[in-house]
């Protein structure tokens, strides 16, 4: 039996991380300085799609910083628990339950450093889109359209984003190929195998779960993950609008 590859632990992406940290401050930083003298009391802390104020609160430092902060929050907290799984499975893919093979684990092994590293840069993006909104909903003359370049700016993010995902896992699977039988019902981490009757397969990694497109509700299933989050996106602007 071939004994597993001996496969560093991921680390963490401090970089991207503290950049986002860095660029939220100096943007709250400019925010409390400039803006909030200048906010009436009660100031507003809700906006509509067309940019127009439709709540308000009583005028505060820790309220301001509050709306200004809470996305940005949010989302070093999610570069952070992601980031901390990555670097956590990384380390268990040759345990048992784990890759089957040494093929397996390694190219599980090089995808997943490829979401460590492009998911800094993915949510760094999406974090500076956010403040760019905040600023020009604070500062913004026009902002008619700012919220439909916002979504078209993370929906380009996103399809970037999954792009060098989808090579990343091509170029792992061209180094540590699997047996051609297999390997013909797989194309970047998609998997399509009419005769398997299993709508959920495991991956190489042996803990997460793909869809069988070759499955009569695979592409139904597979639909409903990617387009539900947009059809909830589209069904707020809807109302807003």
């Amino acid at each position: 039996m071939t004994p597993p590859p001996d496969l560093p632990r991921i680390r963490v992406n401090w970089w991207w991380i503290l950049a986002t940290v860095a660029v939220s401050a100096l943007v709250a930083g400019h925010l409390l300085r400039e803006v909030y003298p200048g906010l009436p009391d009660p100031m507003p802390v809700h906006w509509n799609a067309r940019g127009e104020a439709d709540g308000v609160a009583a005028k505060s430092v820790a309220g301001f910083l509050g709306i200004v902060l809470i996305g940005p929050g949010t989302i070093v907290l999610t570069m952070l628990a992601v980031a901390g799984l990555i670097s956590l499975q990384s380390a268990s893919i040759t345990e048992r339950g784990g890759a089957r093979t040494p093929a397996e684990a390694r190219r599980t092994w090089h995808t997943l450093r490829a979401a460590q590293t492009h998911l800094g840069w993915y949510l760094f993006g999406v974090n500076a889109s956010v403040l760019a909104l905040l600023v020009r909903t604070y500062t913004g003359a026009d902002q008619g359209v700012d919220l439909p370049v916002f979504l078209a700016g993370l929906a380009g993010l996103t399809a970037l984003l999954l792009l060098v995902l989808y090579r990343a896992q091509r170029t792992a699977e061209e180094k540590h190929p699997r047996p051609a039988a297999e390997q013909s019902h797989w194309r970047g981490g998609i998997y399509r195998n009419p005769d398997d009757p299993r709508l959920l397969v495991p991956n190489d990694s042996g803990m997460n779960l793909t869809v069988n497109l070759g499955h009569p509700s695979g592409k139904l299933v597979l639909g409903l993950i990617l387009g539900g989050p947009l059809l909830l996106v589209l069904g707020l602007l809807l109302v807003l609008l």
